[in-house]
């Protein structure tokens, strides 16, 4: 009876003794039976190790890691204040309203002189001043309302959460396994409670979302037999059911 040394055992099997230490292990495999179980399960295990294939990540799984990295590190956008609205609202109105004073006065000026003058070409400063009253001048500006302003930036936003949620996967022109990839939406779904809007569905082309009896939870865009399909999970986060729509009418396509 004497004392298993397992680590000794261990950097044996890893063939890493030399001299005296692998002579003792050598002598310890071959007169103990719990030592030789031990270097059998080591050498086992370093085989296995060696002839398993490389792990890699799914497209899915980049795209969660690549948003989790952007989070952690991207300063965050500032929000858009109320004055900040109101000031581009009012530089479109002033947008608008030079083109409008511009055309207007070429306009005017050619019917007045009979010349041959084209309506694209330019007229001066102080002719665009004196053809539009100062009133009239203000009223334009709000031409471009807060509201309009606001809706701009509301479609922005939705445009760029759909470029990043996980939950939206484009993978047109790649070869995916499509069942890997709804399974690990699946996952995703059942996780997360930041599920895409319909606007963000629209905007990141899963045009066939409006469709359907709910707001999908996922969505992958994709090819199947030669034609683009939109392949949704809807109803109940926890068991999703998976809906396939072709993306040029929006009829159902059988799995």
């Amino acid at each position: 009876m004497h004392d298993h040394d397992l680590d000794l055992i261990a950097e044996y099997a890893s063939d890493s003794l030399s001299g005296a230490e692998a002579a003792r292990a050598e002598g310890l495999v071959a007169s103990c039976a719990e030592c030789a179980h031990e270097f059998r399960l080591h050498t086992q295990v370093r085989t296995l190790l060696a002839t398993a294939p490389m792990p890699q990540m799914s497209d899915l799984e980049r795209t969660r890691l690549r948003r989790t990295v952007l989070d952690q590190v991207a300063p965050p956008r500032p929000a858009i204040r109320p004055w900040q609205q109101r000031f581009l609202a009012v530089a479109g109105g002033i947008a608008a309203l030079a083109v409008a004073v511009v055309g207007f006065g070429v306009l005017g000026q050619s019917a007045d002189d009979g010349s041959d003058t084209l309506a694209g070409e330019p007229t001066t400063t102080a002719q665009a001043d004196a053809l539009v009253p100062a009133d009239d001048a203000a009223g334009s500006m709000g031409v471009m309302s807060d509201d309009a302003t606001e809706e701009a930036f509301d479609m922005a936003e939705a445009e760029s959460a759909a470029r990043m949620s996980p939950l939206l996967v484009d993978a047109r022109g790649q070869d995916v396994d499509l069942d890997s990839v709804l399974s690990e939406l699946t996952v995703v779904v059942a996780e997360t409670e930041a599920l895409p809007s319909l606007d963000d569905l629209v905007a990141f082309g899963a045009t066939c979302a409006p469709s359907l009896e709910s707001t999908p939870l996922a969505a992958v865009l994709t090819t199947s037999d030669g034609q683009d399909v939109q392949v949704y999970l809807i109803g109940d986060p926890a068991e999703p059911t998976v809906e396939i729509r072709a993306t040029a009418d929006c009829t159902t396509v059988n799995p």
